[in-house]
């Protein structure tokens, strides 16, 4: 249109972005100070790949990306085995090992957890409440079960969509 123009924006890796910030993981911080793919880092620690070695299209960057995203919706070892093609025992290692590297996305994760079952919300980081009082429930549950991923997830989405809300 006459006198406009257009922005674009690239909301790349966003919502693993605001889990960087919401976790203070080190090593993810590290990647995006870096302006380095997080998937293809991931590659290089797991694998030991070199990251100048690490193909954009490969079996490898795709594995680690199923596995950074998986986390972040709380993907368990079968879901994440079914995803991937791999056996459950598998899976579940590569689970362990990955919080192994993003120890500080695990603690957040029970953080969240914590402030969840206590509470009965939580927030994103621009202070937008999610309910979750199942989370509040003694004992195990499907529905408690379901409030916890609420919990852990809610904040990461909810800030993503915040952001693209205050861009637009």
């Amino acid at each position: 249109f006459e006198g406009g123009y257009i922005l674009q924006g690239d909301y790349s890796q966003l919502e693993l972005r605001i889990t960087a910030g919401l976790s203070g993981d080190k090593a993810m911080q590290k990647a995006y100070r870096q302006e380095i793919d997080l998937h293809s880092y991931t590659v290089t620690l797991i694998y030991g790949t070199p990251l100048d070695q690490v193909d954009p299209d490969g079996y490898e960057r795709k594995f680690c990306k199923t596995i950074n995203f998986g986390i972040l919706y709380g993907m368990g070892p079968e879901r994440f085995a079914t995803s991937v093609g791999c056996p459950v025992k598998e899976a579940q290692d590569m689970i362990e090992k990955w919080f192994g590297i993003y120890p500080g996305v695990k603690k957040y994760i029970k953080g969240a957890h914590k402030f969840a079952e206590t509470h009965g919300y939580v927030m994103s980081p621009f202070g937008r409440r999610r309910w979750c009082e199942d989370a509040m429930e003694k004992g195990d549950s499907p529905g408690k079960a379901h409030a916890l991923r609420v919990a852990m997830n809610s904040p990461i989405q909810g800030g993503g969509a915040d952001i693209c809300l205050i861009a637009l």
